[in-house]
């Protein structure tokens, strides 16, 4: 009987996680160009987000889905000092897109991302909002730009950086598992100022 109790508790759960991780799949995307690699977001019928750096100055970027359909996209606008950029196809992306979330979470909230560290495809890690934009979130060089979702599913910016620190000079520590991130906050004044649409 016990047996089945925790069978039937693992089918429940599974029912519950699996959509909400499967949608943001469809969402993520891998970006890359002649000089860089690194993943966005569905912003909007035509348009991916991702951090500035990972466009660098490209002007010509292929993107692969979920579903391995590849787009050609190019710059519509990029803010260097904010590390925001959105790139762009002439077709419909046929994905619906990202959801922003209304407000960001509480501290020690769970979180996920998906993206494509070292170039492996859709690696989903999860762990805890920390605030003033940093998650407990291991990350590698292709996780930029990857989209970070609370456990509504709502989009609450995208991975930047590991966290470093400086000891005056004399040395960097870097943590894996802490990450920086861009939020929602400074994406939305970016998207409004260049007046882009995406959806809340």
């Amino acid at each position: 009987m016990k047996r089945l109790m925790l069978v039937l508790l693992c089918a429940l759960s599974a029912c519950v996680t699996v959509p909400r991780y499967q949608e943001a799949k469809t969402q993520a995307v891998m970006i890359e160009s002649d000089t860089e690699a690194g993943s966005g977001v569905v912003l909007n019928e035509h348009c991916v987000l991702t951090a500035a750096h990972v466009m660098g100055e490209a002007q010509d970027f292929a993107v692969l889905t979920s579903e391995e359909k590849r787009y050609e996209m190019h710059p519509l606008a990029k803010d260097d000092k904010a590390d925001i950029g959105v790139i762009c196809a002439k077709e419909d992306l046929h994905i619906a897109p990202v959801t922003f979330a209304s407000h960001l979470p509480a501290q020690w909230d769970p979180v996920f991302t998906i993206g494509y560290p070292l170039q492996n495809r859709f690696v989903l890690t999860e762990g805890k909002w920390q605030e003033n934009d940093l998650v407990t979130i291991p990350d590698a060089p292709g996780n930029s730009g990857g989209g970070v979702w609370d456990v509504d599913n709502h989009y609450i910016g995208f991975v930047d950086a590991i966290a470093i620190y400086d000891l005056k000079g004399a040395a960097l520590i870097d943590f894996p598992h802490l990450t920086q991130i861009v939020d929602i906050t400074d994406i939305m004044s970016f998207l409004n100022n260049n007046h882009i649409h995406f959806r809340k």
